[in-house]
């Protein structure tokens, strides 16, 4: 074989060779690129973010113009037990330590109750359901009772507020009655090992009584967050 023929001979077997090959990869499936996905890094729970109340009108429900209460005679009432105090008119009687009453009817009554269910619980370890009263689930659940819920910082003490809204009483059940368009509100707060509540309740809860009332809880001081000396009851 001439050196002419064994050149044609090698390049015919390298073709050959090189055209296998290839005939057998466009045989075989094509792997398909997956998508990288990437896990999004868990995100941490944070507490809602509390307003600080700087004025009355910060813990105000609505807009309306009023006049600010002189608030430079009211008494001032300390619980040692619970490690808090505030202040309130004198027109209205603290009759059994918690109990702050007006027989007048031009202010409000409120009560500073402990819960049993509450007791030696933190703010910070009860969750939002459990500061709901369980007698009014049912009637939440079906839509007679709207509820709403704000936290805000009072004097650097942390409070949450719930306000019930009363709508149409349903029939035939075995609790207290009452009108449609009752307000209940709810305060609560630290009280030294334990959260403690404000409550008020009001068929006719005006923008004037309103204003008292969160005039009121604009004075609560916690034993930790006295911004003046912690004077004893007038």
């Amino acid at each position: 074989m001439n050196q002419k023929s064994l050149f044609l001979a090698v390049a015919l077997t390298a073709l050959l060779v090189i055209g296998g090959v290839f005939w057998i990869i466009q045989q075989r499936p094509m792997a398909v690129k997956q998508p990288v996905v990437q896990t999004p890094a868990r995100e941490e729970l944070t507490p809602a973010k509390t307003d600080e109340v700087e004025t009355v009108k910060d813990l105000i429900d609505g807009e309306y113009t009023f006049t600010p209460i002189d608030t430079s005679d009211w008494k001032t009432y300390r619980n040692d037990e619970f490690r808090y105090q505030l202040r309130f008119p004198r027109s209205i009687e603290n009759t059994d330590q918690q109990s702050f009453i007006d027989h007048s009817g031009k202010y409000i009554s409120f009560y500073i109750i402990p819960y049993e269910r509450l007791r030696e619980k933190t703010l910070n370890d009860i969750l939002e359901d459990d500061l709901f009263d369980s007698t009014l689930t049912p009637f939440i659940n079906s839509g007679n009772i709207e509820v709403s819920l704000r936290t805000k910082l009072v004097n650097g003490v942390d409070v949450v507020l719930v306000d019930y809204l009363f709508g149409k009483e349903p029939k035939n059940h075995d609790m207290e009655a009452w009108s449609e368009g009752s307000i209940r509100k709810e305060i609560f707060f630290q009280c030294g090992s334990d959260t403690c509540t404000i409550m008020t309740i009001a068929d006719q809860f005006s923008q004037e009584k309103q204003l008292l009332f969160y005039t009121i809880l604009s004075t609560l001081q916690t034993m930790n967050n006295f911004l003046q000396p912690f004077p004893h009851p007038i």
